[in-house]
């Protein structure tokens, strides 16, 4: 699910039962990602990256690289209905 936080767009899942959010950005080039099973995916040059990890799976972006994690949303709850899994 897709979310705005402090004006970024944010990727929100439950890992774990707990929630996860990544800034909307790919690494390579600021690309916007989307959520393809295990995977973020860059619509713009494919950079893909683990949603548990945000770490780099494959693509024109660095190996090392890493999606910008968001701490402290233990207070955040899902709407219900919402598909966060």
């Amino acid at each position: 699910v897709t979310a705005e936080l402090m004006g970024r767009e944010v990727l929100v899942m439950l890992v774990g039962g707990k929630p996860r959010a990544y800034v909307n950005t790919c690494m390579h080039n600021g690309g916007p990602l989307a959520r393809s099973g295990d995977r973020f995916v860059c619509q713009w040059h494919g950079a893909q990256y683990d949603t548990k990890t945000g770490r780099a799976l494959e693509g024109p972006v660095h190996q090392d690289a890493r999606l910008i994690l968001l701490n402290d949303l233990a207070h955040l709850r899902p709407s219900p209905g919402t598909p966060w899994e």
